[in-house]
């Protein structure tokens, strides 16, 4: 009986190194199954953390293109608006040269339209044909001059605004030009 007792024993400490080498192998590969869970969870984590920083990093992006755009767009409406008032102030100055000028014509049509001024009554005498004819030559000479003088006053005025209108088309045209380069350029 001792012999089967010590058969029993060794076998039952057969059986616990066996058990104790198993549970071993167990514990090391739970430990091996955590690592390597607590390494996918580090990768996932950093991944995460590299997504957000991405995500981030695009926002910043786009709102910094979005602020971008805003900008430009104040820009244009401020430049347009100044263009707008620069064309408008070309504008209005070639319609006032334009009433100026035109303003000026109308002393020629003073001029022609005025009445000659009455003479002072004299006393009636009887006049005699000669101071008659005299008078009437004298009346013609003077209708005579004053239409001359008219004439070349008109034709003084005329050629003055045509040459103004000259200036100022080509004043006009000038800033225009510059103002349309300007815009371009």
């Amino acid at each position: 009986a001792e012999v089967a007792l010590k058969a029993a024993e060794e076998r039952f400490e057969a059986a616990e190194a066996k058990a104790g080498a198993e549970r071993k192998a167990a514990e090391e590969q739970l430990r091996l199954a955590v690592e390597a869970a607590e390494g996918r969870a580090k990768a996932a984590a950093d991944a995460a953390a590299r997504a957000a920083v991405a995500t981030s990093t695009d926002a910043c992006q786009s709102v910094s293109k979005l602020t971008m755009a805003r900008w430009a767009q104040a820009a244009r409406g401020v430049l347009a608006s100044l263009l707008a008032s620069q064309l408008e102030t070309i504008i209005a100055g070639a319609f006032a040269s334009w009433r100026a000028a035109t303003d000026s014509s109308g002393v020629v049509e003073a001029a022609e339209t005025r009445q000659p001024e009455p003479v002072a009554a004299r006393p009636m005498e009887e006049p005699s044909a000669g101071d008659v004819a005299v008078a009437v030559a004298q009346a013609r000479e003077a209708d005579l001059l004053l239409l001359q003088k008219a004439e070349a006053a008109r034709l003084l005025l005329a050629t003055r605004e045509q040459a103004m209108r000259r200036v100022m088309a080509s004043l006009f045209a000038s800033q225009l030009e510059t103002f349309v380069r300007g815009t371009f350029l």
